[in-house]
Parts: structure tokens; sequence; C-alpha cells
């Protein structure tokens, strides 16, 4: 699909394959860097804002408040990315472990390891302001999801 959803499932759907670097595989708007890293199993789900827009949000000097628009006060642009990334696969101790597991599906199969980092940024363009926060987390996704 092209919801949010839709776009995250069909990317780890291709980061998952064997074919990984199949570019059909993503949806448009995902970067896949397997030219230079063929190693790596990363997609990037980037915001279409450019650092230098304008017309997201103000911050209004004569009220001290942000606003969406105002006729006076410097843009705030805010950005978000996601950068997924496929680790491999695990057996043991997890919800497919074959002797622990809860899930009789799940038995015999491998857990799936990711990555996940968030980036969030607000820019204010006209005084080359910049503000970055990233958050990470790993994570296990058993294979009785699928």
């Amino acid at each position: 699909g092209t919801n949010a959803q839709g776009i995250l499932a069909k990317t780890i759907v291709g980061l998952r394959s064997l074919d990984y670097t199949n570019a059909s595989l993503y949806p448009s708007g995902v970067t896949v860097d397997f030219t230079t890293r063929p190693w790596d199993h990363a997609a990037t789900i980037t915001s279409p804002i450019a650092a230098g827009d304008t017309n997201d949000m103000v911050f209004d000097a004569t009220g001290s408040v942000v606003r969406q628009t105002v006729a006076s006060g410097n843009a705030v642009v805010q950005k978000f990315d996601l950068v997924l990334r496929f680790l491999g696969e695990r057996g043991g101790g997890g919800a497919g472990d074959p002797t622990g597991g809860t899930n009789p599906k799940a038995k015999g199969t491998l857990d799936l390891l990711w990555q996940v980092t968030s980036r969030g940024s607000a820019n204010i363009p006209s005084s080359g302001i910049s503000f970055t926060q990233s958050r990470e987390a790993l994570g296990i996704q058993s294979r009785s999801q699928d």
C-alpha cells in the first residue's frame, strides 16, 4: 500500500529477501545503499522535506509562539527519517526456540533480528540553527508473527 504501514511492511519484506538489492522490492522513496555497502541490509525511509524548506512551521517572534503560518517570523522545518536494518536470523531462546517456544507454528524456525533508528530534526534555515535527535532500538521478531 501507499500508507505508512504498507511502506514499512514492503520495506521489511525486501530487506529479508535473499535478493534484497532488487529495487522493485521497495516502495518509491525508500533508499537502499547496496551499491557501496552490499553487506548492509539497511533501508532508509526519508521525509520528503528538504532542510531548506520554509513552509513547515514558523516561530512568531511577535508572540513567541510556533504557528503553521504567520506573516513574520522564522520558519522551523521539521523532518523525520527511519532506518531499518535486518541483522539476520537467530535460533534458541526466543519464541521460535524449538524447545522453549510457546507457539507450535514457530517451532523449528529462526527468529529475525532487527535494528530500527529514528532521526528527527528541526531546522531554522534563516538562522542556521539545527536540532537533531536520534533513537535506536534492537528487537527480535518471532517467525510465528509472519
